[in-house]
């Protein structure tokens, strides 16, 4: 099928999406080129990215979860972390010859870069596809994961369905498990969870075909126990959404549950979403009950098994949109009256697995003012809907008969087609405007709340990132090079204007070894040297940050500089005391590492009786904490029964030398004797 024009455009220039016979390349500098990154997820070639998901803060940069194997590994939590830092090396840019250039767009249009051009990535200097650290790794003690969500809000707290009907809930900071769930139905697989809007509760649902609502605040005599069990499926729900709606002006909770018995079921949740306190605070004093049997608000056939859905985001005229994916097809659906919009038309020829919404931004439009007739220039926002599937193509769809673009990136769905018999319902048009084949199938797909990031994930573990190129203002580009440019290749830059701050600064750039002559003596002056970062804490008297920073350094001569320093300003107990999990890890790996070197050993050997002094208490309650000091009491008994094996090897040869010098000498005595 034949792409739009205009959104051709857009997607391979800005996102890169683009087919291996067209080239975008040459059109793009390298300052708003679109950035490409693929990498190979933990768990690459034994398990697949079963789920991509953002953490919803309202700033970038916004971190990543990727849900692959036993682990969920979160990626992008700072800009100093090594996910961004791939990023920025990763642009793609037309530089080099001709022949590198060619090997270069076919990778990046290959996008998880097929087998060959894998094989030959060093040999062509493209892109290396290499196994790239996480900011942090949440393990699931070894059950598979399939799907995981941050809590609303900070996103502080993570929810993991796995394998054996286990939910955990973890902290994404330190990746400590604090609660664990499991449902009734041991030997069944979680596919979905979410969070309730409060925060303080969760569902999860899977195999065993229901809805459970979980209580985090609830007691440890029925912790394991769900609030609620929702019935009514008679197959695995593959996938949930939960969405706020207003009716009766009331602000209530619906999920809209998908399962592979081809139905749509929705659900209010609107009793277990109330706040808690809210309910226990009352005048009485009494807590309101929960109900315990709940039936569906409205059954929508699909027509096959339902792999996804996606919710669509509100409108002016309070209108509930979801579409659902199930085998090849698309449905628009309006849930609250089970009534099937569209019907929209894929080509895809496998399974789609995953449907995510993008924002396009392009087409400047000028506004006049009626009043005062004032000319705006703005931005033309479009919705697109984006699915990917198991054939390894990705489709994207026009949603602008749903979404008018608008310059305020608000909108108001059309209601000429909506209300009154559904006979008479009139089926939407949301035709396919771009599209991209990949080598590899795809079975989660994620956009970022800012439209600026792409992630895709394959059934290998493979995860690839498409970054928006930056928008760099035409006429900025124009005006800065028409400055620089003038009548001929030898004019000089004009004077700036007097009285002006540029006025103020000529000359400072000028280069006075240049102008020197002869007669002329030329200072150097020397740079003062800027102090490292454990300099600078150390002059603080931060004892530990001090000794942080030189472990980041990844330097062990600085690290062994710092223990000196804090050992002559007594500090060095100081910086090792008061450590969690991931602060003292970095110490304890230190010292096992290089106890055993003479030059280290004599500083280490401190540093170990004062770290096994100091938590001796806390051996047994962290695997890698014991493990690394099971670790370096390995080195210290080896490099000890190696000194003492050494030193019984010098005593054998100091008496073998003693007796050689003894019969030496008994020797000369009787050659003198005769």
């Amino acid at each position: 099928t034949e792409s739009m024009p205009m959104d051709e455009t857009y997607w391979s220039a800005k996102f890169g999406l683009c087919n291996r016979n067209q080239n975008y390349r040459n059109k793009l500098s390298k300052r708003n080129a679109p950035i490409s990154l693929t990498f190979a997820s933990p768990s690459a070639g034994s398990a697949i990215v079963s789920h991509i998901c953002f953490e919803p803060r309202k700033q970038t940069p916004y971190p990543v979860a990727i849900v692959s194997g036993p682990r969920v590994a979160l990626y992008g939590a700072s800009i100093q972390s090594d996910f961004h830092r791939a990023l920025s090396r990763s642009s793609i840019t037309g530089g080099g010859s001709s022949h590198h250039r060619r090997q270069q767009e076919e990778a990046e249009n290959d996008m998880f870069l097929s087998t060959a051009s894998a094989a030959n990535e060093t040999k062509g200097r493209n892109r290396k596809v290499s196994v790239l650290k996480p900011d942090r790794s949440i393990s699931t003690g070894g059950n598979p994961a399939h799907c995981a969500a941050y809590r609303p809000g900070d996103g502080r707290l993570m929810a993991v369905g796995c394998d054996g009907g286990i939910v955990k809930v973890c902290d994404t900071k330190s990746r400590a498990t604090l609660r664990t769930f499991q449902t009734p139905t041991n030997n069944t697989t979680v596919r979905s969870v979410g969070w309730m809007p409060n925060g303080q509760r969760i569902w999860s649902a899977g195999d065993d075909a229901r809805l459970y609502i979980w209580d985090l605040s609830s007691t440890s005599t029925s912790g394991n126990k769900p609030v609620a069990t929702l019935k009514g499926h008679g197959d695995t729900i593959r996938h949930v959404v939960l969405t706020q709606h207003q009716q009766e002006k009331k602000n209530r909770i619906f999920a809209i549950t998908a399962s592979y018995d081809h139905t749509l079921r929705v659900w209010d949740l609107t009793p277990f979403a109330a706040d808690q306190n809210n309910n226990n605070n009352n005048n009485n004093n009494e807590k309101k009950a929960l109900p315990t049997v709940m039936n569906e608000l409205s059954i929508m056939n699909h027509g096959g098994p339902i792999e996804s859905l996606l919710l669509l985001p509100p409108t002016n005229n309070e209108e509930l949109l979801v579409i659902s994916a199930g085998g090849t097809s698309l449905k628009l659906w309006n849930p609250l009256t089970g009534t099937c919009l569209a019907v929209i038309p894929t080509k895809h020829i496998k399974t789609i697995t995953s449907l995510c919404l993008a924002t396009m931004i392009r087409n400047n439009v000028i506004t006049t003012d009626s009043v005062t007739g004032k000319e705006t220039e703005s931005k033309m926002f479009h919705k697109r809907l984006i699915t990917a599937s198991l054939d390894g193509l990705i489709r994207i769809h026009s949603l602008d008969e749903l979404y008018p673009p608008s310059p305020n990136n608000h909108y108001t769905i059309s209601t000429s087609n909506m209300g009154g018999d559904n006979k008479k319902q009139q089926s939407y048009n949301i035709p396919f405007v771009h599209g991209v084949k990949t080598s590899k199938a795809i079975t989660a797909l994620a956009m970022s709340p800012c439209n600026t990031r792409l992630i895709i994930g394959s059934t290998d573990g493979y995860v690839t990132v498409r970054q928006r190129a930056k928008y760099v203002p035409t006429a900025t580009t124009a005006k800065n090079s028409n400055n620089k440019r003038g009548n001929n290749s030898q004019d000089i830059v004009p004077t700036p204007k007097p009285g002006t701050y540029a006025y103020f600064m000529r000359g400072a750039n000028i280069n006075a070894n240049a102008l020197a002559d002869e007669t002329d003596y030329v200072f150097n002056q020397e740079k003062k040297r800027r102090l490292t970062t454990f300099d600078k804490q150390l002059k603080a008297f931060s004892y530990g940050e001090a000794l942080d920073a030189a472990l980041n350094t990844k330097q062990p001569q600085s690290v062994l500089a710092v223990l000196e320093e804090l050992g002559k300003r007594k500090g060095l107990l100081i910086a090792l005391s008061d450590r969690d999990e991931e602060t003292l890890e970095p110490i304890l790996a230190f010292t096992s590492s290089f106890i055993a070197r003479p030059l280290y050993s004599t500083t280490l050997i401190g540093v170990t009786y004062m770290l096994c002094d100091i938590y001796s208490h806390v051996l047994g309650q962290s695997e890698t904490i014991d493990q690394y000091f099971r670790r370096l009491k390995k080195f210290v008994t080896t490099e000890c029964h190696s000194q003492k094996t050494l030193l019984g090897i010098v005593g054998q040869i100091d008496a073998i030398m003693y007796a050689a010098e003894l019969q030496e000498s008994q020797i000369r005595m009787l050659q003198g004797d005769e």
